[in-house]
């Protein structure tokens, strides 16, 4: 939708209500005089009372009732309640449902307020009836009375439900200046009063007279569902309030059938009420053919003979004809552990059938457990435990979303990794790594700012193969067969890792060749197979002391000892 030049005319037009500065806002809003006479709304230029249809009732430069009409009541420069009427006290108002979006006119003085012809013109309007009953409505049962009152522009708004066929009668006793009309869900008319000073909507001041004005309409059974009663006061309203009354009588048609369940289902199937009380909640959906079901009525009991009492029953959807509905049915603390079972009393409508016997049924699951759940059998129960599916944790301290076992700061809900240990958190280490190079650094070389052996230079692993861990027959073999000259094929065959991140020959070689004097293990200044190559294996292979170092030491190395051998490849390996 276009609303770009629009949207800089309605800022400063609509400055008293900050919502109202698109055109998608307007889209579908219709229009009403003064006195409530209805002018149409803004919708699809093809939408027969559209604004912007220039063929319609309301949008052609003919339309008695159109507001572009410039030689009509509501279209002209001079007209009384005119939308052009630069000086009209009391021009169109632009509504969604109930409420009041703003004028229609081009008196400035008027606010919030839009013009007809820039709304038209910058908008693409798409809506093909008109927004009459939006959202602003309260709920107003059958056979019930509610006061009413106007507050500014607003209009009142209530829906009514009508779940079976019947007469609908709403009696209104109103001050003078205000209409009543009754839609359908489809913004049909169904019914309409309006209340002047010879219309006689206020109380009867005689015995024989009848209070108010009515709406009476006859509900048909295909026709059931959200009436809408909208109270719209005019520009002869004053001020007062009013009372509505709504009466229904249903058809007669006759109702022998049961009300039947359609679906049902409960969860959760466990609870734990040794603790705390503890609740189970049944979704049903209810089907009754005429009369209208009544609300179900469950109960969950134990073998002890404890019960929890009825559940606490809400209708989610539908109506008394075709409901959903959620009850919740509670454990007290320390009721009896095992199984208990929920009855679901024989359903009943209003004219007094039920259905035979207690339900479920059984196609339905209607048992659950009351026991201590301890869901990863870490002897803490679910409700104790902050890690309910993990094993190897239950507390998290600093509730920052570490278990203690993992957290190297279980007290500081800032910091849980210590990545080099040397007693700064991640977050607050500028090397997380302790490589000596900042994480910042790291990122932007490309290389990971939590791996010691990541790094621009430096940081040598004997992890040849990248598989985050040091192996006798992968990266032992590789180093050895590189320091016998190996290269291609014959450097790799067999000895790098499944899980290897590098796993082609020719990295492989220039990561041990970038790497010499690492490789030189005893520091004799030169790096050997038989020297070098067999003290790395041996490592590898878990040999240590002597068992080591035997035989495997050149002539003129400086780290002759297997302590100081260990130590120097220690280093150099990822932890297991």
């Amino acid at each position: 939708m276009r609303s770009v030049s629009l949207v800089l005319v309605l800022v400063f037009f609509f400055s008293d209500v900050a919502s109202a500065t698109t055109c998608d806002l307007l889209d579908g809003a219709y229009v009403e005089a003064s006195d409530g006479t209805y002018l149409g709304f803004f919708g699809a230029s093809s939408a027969t009372d559209s604004i912007a249809n220039s063929s319609s009732l309301y949008g052609s430069q003919a339309g008695v009732n159109s507001v572009r009409n410039s030689s009509g009541l509501y279209g002209s420069s001079s007209g009384l309640n005119s939308s052009n009427n630069s000086v009209s006290l009391n021009p169109p108002k632009i509504y969604t449902g109930v409420q009041f979006l703003g004028f229609l006119s081009t008196n400035t003085t008027k606010s919030p307020r839009v013009e007809v012809e820039t709304a038209v013109s910058d908008c693409s309007f798409t809506e093909s009836t008109p927004k009459r009953v939006d959202e602003g409505f309260l709920s107003l049962d059958l056979n019930s009375s509610t006061a009413i009152s106007f507050f500014g522009e607003n209009k009142a708004g209530y829906k009514i439900a009508v779940v079976q066929a019947g007469v609908l009668k709403i009696n209104v006793i109103s001050p003078d200046g205000v209409n009543y009309r009754l839609y359908n869900s489809s913004s049909a008319l169904l019914g309409s009063v309006d209340c002047s000073a010879i219309s006689d909507c206020d109380e009867a001041a005689f015995s024989f007279e009848t209070d108010g004005k009515d709406i009476n309409v006859a509900v048909e059974s295909e026709s059931t569902g959200i009436l809408y009663l909208v109270a719209g006061p005019t520009a002869d309203y004053i001020s007062g309030s009013g009372t509505i009354t709504i009466s229904f009588e249903a058809s007669l048609e006759a109702d022998v059938e049961p009300p039947q369940l359609v679906s049902w289902s409960l969860a959760p199937t466990s609870i734990d009420a040794s603790q705390s009380e503890a609740s189970v909640v049944v979704t049903l959906r209810v089907t009754d053919n005429s009369s209208g079901a009544s609300t179900p009525l469950l109960v969950a009991s134990h073998d002890s003979g404890q019960q929890t009492g009825f559940a606490s029953v809400v209708r989610i959807d539908g109506d008394a004809l075709d409901g959903t509905y959620e009850a919740t049915l509670t454990v007290p603390q320390g009721g009896a552990p095992g199984i208990w079972s929920i009855s679901l009393y024989p359903l009943e409508d209003a004219a007094g059938n039920d259905s035979s016997g207690f339900g479920p049924g059984p196609d339905y699951v209607s048992d659950f457990q009351n026991e201590v759940i301890d869901s990863d059998d870490d002897g803490v129960r679910d409700l104790d435990d902050d890690f309910p599916y993990d094993p190897t944790e239950t507390t998290d301290t600093d509730a920052d979303g570490i278990g203690d076992n993992a957290d190297a700061f279980p007290l500081d809900p800032f910091e849980a990794f210590d990545t080099d240990g040397d007693g700064t958190g991640n977050n607050a280490d500028l090397d997380d790594d302790g490589d000596g190079f900042t994480d910042e650094e790291e990122l932007a070389d490309g290389t990971d700012p939590l791996s010691r052996f990541s790094c621009r230079s430096g940081c040598f692993s004997f992890d040849v193969d990248d598989s985050l861990q040091a192996q006798p027959l992968t990266d032992g073999l590789l180093v050895i067969r590189h320091l016998f000259g190996f290269s291609g094929d014959s450097l790799t065959s067999g000895a790098v890792s499944s899980d290897a991140n590098r796993d082609a020959s020719e990295v492989i070689a220039s990561y041990l060749n970038e790497a010499d004097s690492q490789l030189d293990i005893d520091g004799d200044s030169e790096s050997k197979p038989l020297t070098d190559g067999l003290l790395l294996i041996r490592y590898l292979f878990g040999f240590s002391g002597d068992s080591l170092v035997s035989g495997a030491i050149g002539t003129d190395a400086t780290r002759n000892t297997a302590e100081a051998v260990e130590a120097y490849i220690r280093e150099r390996v990822p932890e297991s």
